[in-house]
């Protein structure tokens, strides 16, 4: 398994990944990819090992893949920059 996966390389060091159906409390970032075994880190750092057999043959989410991403964030400015924020939210909106 471990050849197969550095063979198709779904995913590399450094990227975040999702198993679906594996309880990881959402994605996980690869740290090293070995013969035997993946070691990667949990969103709440605590370290993982996988072996490659149970990456290998199942669903694997890249989110590192993305072209575009989306964040939903609240942010509060005071009325005398409602001007500066405009400005800042047109910026974003070209962009």
């Amino acid at each position: 398994a471990g050849f197969m996966l550095y063979l198709h390389r779904p995913f590399l060091e450094g990227d975040g990944i999702s198993l679906p159906g594996f309880n990881s409390n959402g994605r996980m970032i690869v740290e090293e990819v070995g013969w035997l075994h993946t070691r990667m880190r949990m969103w709440n750092s605590y370290p993982i090992l996988v072996p490659n057999s149970q990456l290998f043959g199942h669903k694997i989410v890249n989110d590192s893949l993305k072209l575009n991403g989306y964040v939903s964030k609240t942010v509060r400015v005071l009325y005398s920059d409602l001007e500066r924020v405009q400005g800042l939210m047109d910026e974003m909106h070209a962009y």
